[in-house]
């Protein structure tokens, strides 16, 4: 998928925490080092929408957001980026897309 798609990830986890639990589980490969964004990279959290922005600042295009928090829908919106909620999301829906 790498090269069609661009992944990035806003997480209010510290930057060694989220970059273990990318290796744990294998898919550290998947993402963009420059849009692997976490709480030590911006003074303020998800919800003031400052992570997203950088983040959004970094890609080369960000289609939408998938997130499971109101942070991630709150912060996602004030950067001007569509969200998708994982707690409705099936898998079946994303595999149509």
């Amino acid at each position: 998928m790498k090269g069609f798609y661009s992944f990035g990830l806003v997480t209010a986890s510290p930057k060694m925490e989220a970059l273990k639990a990318l290796r744990q589980l294998s898919i550290y490969s998947l993402f963009e080092r420059d849009i692997i964004i976490t709480s030590e990279d911006t003074a303020q959290g998800k919800e003031s929408g400052e992570p997203f922005l950088l983040a959004k600042s970094r890609a080369v295009s960000i289609v939408a957001m998938i997130g499971d928090s109101t942070a991630d829908q709150t912060g996602s919106s004030i950067a001007g980026i569509p969200f998708i909620s994982a707690q409705t999301l099936s898998v079946e829906r994303l595999a149509y897309w």
